[in-house]
């Protein structure tokens, strides 16, 4: 399922790039984000399951998981980062925080999600694999690709 969701994120990323005010899109919230990310992955394979803002417990702290993608008793967990300054900082982060939540759930697949905001450019799309004890955890960082 993992390589269906890249798809999924990428075709989302492209309906993005394809609206009429990027713009809009760079100054939406993160909960608009992602209730335009349910709608499309609800029209485009409405047999995954699809829970946002799942609470987690990590110690004594909660946080919120923003996505969790379910299909055939697979589980991906979705976390999605708004671009900012220092924005590949933002992404290697992004990543720790993925393999953090992986590693509490027990889960082992993960994408960390940052939507293009240009309307133009390529999508990056990098799997990072770290072993931890008998688990090999996987996440996949889906973000615009950046022109240096």
């Amino acid at each position: 399922m993992i390589a269906q969701a890249i798809e999924l994120f990428q075709g989302f990323s492209r309906e993005l790039q394809t609206e009429n005010d990027v713009q809009i899109n760079h100054l939406m919230s993160e909960t608009e984000l992602i209730g335009k990310l349910l709608g499309y992955l609800s029209v485009a394979d409405p047999s995954i399951n699809v829970g946002s803002h799942v609470p987690l417990a990590i110690g004594r702290n909660r946080v919120q998981i923003d996505l969790l993608l379910e299909k055939g008793g697979e589980k991906i967990l979705v976390e999605v980062n708004r671009q900012t300054t220092e924005f590949m900082r933002r992404v290697r982060q992004g990543i720790e925080q993925v393999y953090a939540y992986l590693s509490v759930t027990q889960l082992t697949n993960g994408i960390l999600f940052c939507p293009p905001i240009l309307k133009k450019g390529e999508i990056t799309v990098k799997r990072h694999t770290r072993e931890v004890g008998s688990q090999t955890l996987v996440v996949v960082a889906i973000y615009p690709k950046l022109d240096r």
